[in-house]
């Protein structure tokens, strides 16, 4: 099935999808990081500075797929704008990762 002719290839739409993908992959994540914890009994499984890296992680290959794969130019731009504002958010936001000593 190719889905990809009925999505208008615009910065706006771009926008909508990295932010509803960058919400469903930190749900995503987050659900990971709780089953992990209750499976192990380990609190300090993926602390939240790296769940906010795999989820800015997973929305750069959302990246890659629109640009490359899908031939989506202006929604990749898109996706790429909300995802840099959510990596200079995260930085600014996370008190360990200015001093480096987050991890």
């Amino acid at each position: 099935m190719n889905w990809t002719p009925r999505i208008h290839d615009t910065l706006w739409t771009g926008t909508l999808i990295g932010i509803i993908c960058l919400l469903g992959f930190f749900v995503l994540f987050t659900g990971i990081r709780y089953l992990l914890i209750r499976y192990f009994e380990n609190p300090y499984i993926l602390l939240p500075p790296r769940i906010h890296l795999f989820t800015i992680g997973a929305n750069v290959l959302l990246f890659r797929f629109l640009m490359l794969k899908w031939n989506r130019e202006k929604t990749g731009k898109g996706v790429l704008l909300v995802t840099l504002i959510a990596a200079i958010i995260c930085y600014f936001l996370e008190p360990g990762l200015m001093k480096g000593g987050a991890f």
